[in-house]
């Protein structure tokens, strides 16, 4: 009968657009896991470009976090004990960061020749930066030594002397050095 068949058509038909709207379902759910992956890699973008813009910025900048100074007696470079156990503190601390420099700067007192005072402030200079590559593998690479002869000021209490004796080691870590700028960096 023509009831049936057009019932049967009808029931073709609504089968047909049942399908069709799964598949326009299922494309739809498809097209929402594309534009929220789409979204997480454009976000993902943009933190990787903050963080090269961040490197980029601070590449060049440094942050003093400890300074050691150690004293040396008249006309020597030798390290003492006390010396060394500041050296190995500081040693340790420049260890527990990433991208550090060790700045070491030596110093005589006023007494004697420039030319020997020069000379006896980077020998106490060396003498530091040689005890941090030996004992604490340091790099070399990251400790620039120079020695700056006496200071400008004219002393002669026996306490002011002793103090100008000495080097003085900064240890500095680069800014661009950050949790967020190493996710993901190689250890």
């Amino acid at each position: 009968s023509l009831d049936q068949r057009l019932t049967k058509e009808i029931a073709g038909v609504d089968a047909k657009a049942d399908r069709a709207q799964q598949s326009a379902e299922a494309a739809n759910q498809n097209a929402l896991v594309a534009q929220g992956a789409a979204q997480a890699a454009s976000n993902r973008a943009e933190e990787v470009n903050r963080n090269v813009e961040d490197l980029r910025t601070n590449l060049d900048k440094y942050t003093l976090l400890l300074t050691a100074s150690v004293k040396f007696k008249t006309n020597q470079s030798e390290l003492d004990d006390e010396d060394r156990y500041e050296l190995d503190r500081l040693a340790v601390e420049a260890k527990n960061h990433q991208g550090y420099i060790l700045e070491i700067q030596g110093f005589t007192d006023s007494r004697g020749s420039n030319t020997k005072n020069d000379v006896l402030s980077d020998k106490r200079a060396e003498s530091v930066k040689r005890y941090l590559a030996k004992q604490h593998e340091i790099p070399t690479f990251k400790m620039s030594i120079v020695g700056l002869g006496k200071l400008a000021e004219e002393v002669r209490s026996k306490e002011a002397l002793a103090e100008n004796r000495r080097v003085d080691v900064r240890l500095l870590v680069n800014n661009a050095v950050t949790p967020a700028t190493l996710k993901g960096a190689p250890n």
